[in-house]
């Protein structure tokens, strides 16, 4: 039998400084990625030779798998949610781009919940008034 598609996974996925690094395993190949606020990149030949401008099969994999694979560190799917937000923002609708944006203040605990709504923590309230990028506050906090 002839296989039409290789096999393909995740292999690993790390936080970076603006993003997540990461490795997909495409049949007999790995091939590395990244995914950041400046742009997605991937080191497979489609990529390099022919589609320079539109994501490949195995960024659009990792982030499939970043985003709901039930084996990703939180931390990691965090900072994937940020970056496809930066990425896609003028391609998603407004409702999805408010569940993940909700999904990302709550988990690096800038927003909490109260009866009626949301409120920012204190850490959130700072970031807010500041003005600053919010992966910036995380990495700030994270070194506390």
């Amino acid at each position: 039998l002839r296989r039409v598609k290789p096999d393909m996974r995740l292999e690993r996925g790390w936080p970076v400084a603006d993003g997540v690094g990461g490795s997909v395993v495409s049949g007999a190949n790995t091939y590395n990625f990244a995914l950041r606020m400046s742009g997605e990149s991937c080191t497979c030949p489609a990529r390099v030779n022919w589609h320079r401008h539109e994501v490949c099969k195995h960024v659009a994999l990792a982030i499939h798998e970043l985003l709901f694979g039930s084996a990703v560190d939180d931390e990691v799917r965090a900072r994937a949610i940020y970056a496809c937000l930066h990425l896609f923002r003028r391609t998603l609708d407004l409702g999805t781009t408010i569940d993940q944006a909700v999904r990302l203040l709550r988990g690096w605990h800038l927003v909490e919940p109260v009866p009626g709504g949301m409120r920012a923590t204190p850490v959130g309230a700072l970031a807010a008034s500041a003005s600053l990028d919010l992966l910036l506050i995380r990495l700030a906090e994270m070194r506390l």
